[in-house]
């Protein structure tokens, strides 16, 4: 990333953390549809899989989105940052955390979504500090 010029490198860190919260609900969301598409005939009721498996799978791709989310919202700016990487990647998580506690509070049911997107991000930056340790 040495030819892009370092203030936009600066400018696009913060955009790089709100693009990892939202690209993380939209992977849930196509996840979803795709397993929905999955669903029989005789099981789908106003657009809802009503089967015996749509509980997990519905559960499973929010865990999914969350995490992802989660860890490009951590993994994004620790790239993106021309210096200061370790900083930016724990501010981003910082902020993550935030957000998901904030949905969380809004929709109590949230609640594992949000533990799971934590989680994975302080994993992520766990591992950002290893690979700057190398």
């Amino acid at each position: 990333m040495g030819t892009v010029p370092t203030a936009l490198r600066w400018l696009l860190v913060p955009v790089s953390i709100a693009f990892g919260c939202w690209s993380g609900m939209a992977l849930a969301l196509l996840l979803f549809s795709a397993f929905t598409s999955l669903c029989p005939a005789d099981k789908l009721v106003s657009g809802f899989c009503t089967a015996d498996w749509a509980p997990a799978m519905e559960q499973s791709v929010q865990h999914a989105g969350a995490a992802a989310g989660a860890a490009l919202a951590v993994l994004l700016p620790y790239l993106l940052a021309p210096s200061h990487k370790r900083l930016a990647a724990a501010i981003a998580f910082a902020l993550g955390a935030a957000f998901a506690i904030w949905v969380a509070i809004a929709s109590p049911a949230a609640w594992p979504y949000a533990a799971c997107a934590i989680g994975t991000g302080l994993l992520v930056l766990v591992k950002t500090r290893a690979h700057a340790a190398h």
